[in-house]
């Protein structure tokens, strides 16, 4: 996804950000590695918090007790820092309050199997109105979040959802399934997507006094559609391919 975005970046220079064509944004931006400047694709800096998790966790795999304990002083650093404010970087990525979520992850997945589904239930909409309260009151100003206070609050009700779902509270249908299954797809492409349409419905003259609300969901629903096609025709593809290469690997007797 990356890669499409930057060639139709280097064919539209008034398009895209700054660094779209800077060779070591480039490049970072293809290995994931955090700098000051967000990444060409900007949906790609939660990535990079997961690239982070994976290396510290690599280190449980080699060594449990260690890796263990450097986590453990990763979390509370994490939360020293989000306590403080601190905001130099490396430090803002390295000790951000988003690598606590993590840790609620951790928690619902250990959770959600010693939930009854009526426990269950009363999680998810526990859950889903902290959630809800925390947009709502940010957008509305009702509150004063500080960033980190918002992001715990944003994790621990989304944690709490995720924990319930795990738990048997709802019965989702084919279709929210299929949108799960497709989210990461979503994900990565929502907004080049809305970037396109945006550019072709601008040159037909639009936004012809649309509401926004209508705006938003064209928009929306053009992204989630096209992140579903990609979905089905180019990831799960993949995906498939990948794992039927290491099982061929995986076979007994197989030399390299």
């Amino acid at each position: 996804m990356l890669t499409v975005l930057i060639a139709l970046y280097m064919s539209a220079p008034e398009r895209g950000p700054a660094n779209a064509r800077d060779p070591e944004a480039i490049l970072t931006s293809l290995l994931l590695f955090p700098m000051p400047e967000p990444p060409i694709m900007r949906v790609a800096w939660t990535l990079q918090h997961e690239m982070l998790f994976y290396l510290v966790f690599v280190l449980s795999i080699l060594n449990f007790r260690a890796g263990a304990f450097i986590f453990g002083l990763w979390m509370v650093g994490c939360g020293a820092a989000a306590a403080s404010g601190w905001k130099a970087y490396p430090f803002d990525f390295l000790l951000s309050a988003y690598n606590l979520l993590f840790l609620f992850g951790m928690g619902a997945a250990v959770l959600w199997r010693r939930l009854s589904v009526g426990q269950a239930r009363l999680l998810f909409w526990l859950g889903l109105s902290l959630f809800l309260f925390t947009g709502l009151s940010e957008a509305y100003g009702l509150v004063d979040w500080t960033k980190a206070v918002r992001t715990l609050s944003f994790g621990a009700g989304a944690a709490a959802i995720a924990a319930a779902l795990a738990g048997g509270a709802l019965a989702p249908p084919r279709w929210l399934t299929f949108l799960g299954d497709a989210s990461y797809s979503i994900y990565l492409l929502h907004l080049p997507a809305m970037l396109v349409l945006s550019s072709v419905l601008a040159k037909f003259g639009a936004p012809w006094n649309v509401p926004p609300i209508l705006s938003l969901i064209v928009l929306t629903t053009f992204s989630a559609v096209a992140g579903c096609w990609v979905h089905v025709f180019i990831e799960k593809p993949v995906l498939a391919r990948l794992s039927s290469v290491r099982r061929v690997d995986a076979r007994p007797g197989q030399q390299a």
